[in-house]
């Protein structure tokens, strides 16, 4: 802006804030589905139809080597299926539907 002789910016703070959050947009880890789509492909199967847990599939596809890029470790495999972002649902994890995990207690 120019008044006079002197130009000055000007902070406008709902600016900011938008671009605060489309750089945080950017930030953090990004997703492997589209590296290891062969490995998830192979995880999806074995887990539906042979009923395997998460760790069994990334514990064999390691062992054996069947993959030559690297294939998702269990944490995120187990990730995936939480979000939704493959073809496996909770209900399908015989394991994690019978696990009832203990409510901490506070005592006074």
């Amino acid at each position: 802006m120019k008044t006079g002789r002197a130009t000055f910016e000007a902070y406008f703070p709902e600016t900011g804030q938008l671009k605060y959050e489309e750089n945080r947009q950017a930030c953090g880890a990004k997703l492997k589905l589209d590296d290891a789509i062969e490995f998830i492909q192979y995880a999806e199967t074995k887990i539906l139809d042979d009923h395997w847990s998460p760790d069994a599939v990334c514990g064999s596809a390691t062992l054996h080597e069947q993959f030559e890029g690297k294939p998702v470790c269990t944490k995120t495999l187990y990730t995936y299926i939480e979000l939704g972002y493959i073809g496996v649902k909770n209900i399908d994890l015989p394991m994690k539907v019978r696990l009832n995990t203990k409510k901490r207690r506070i005592r006074v």
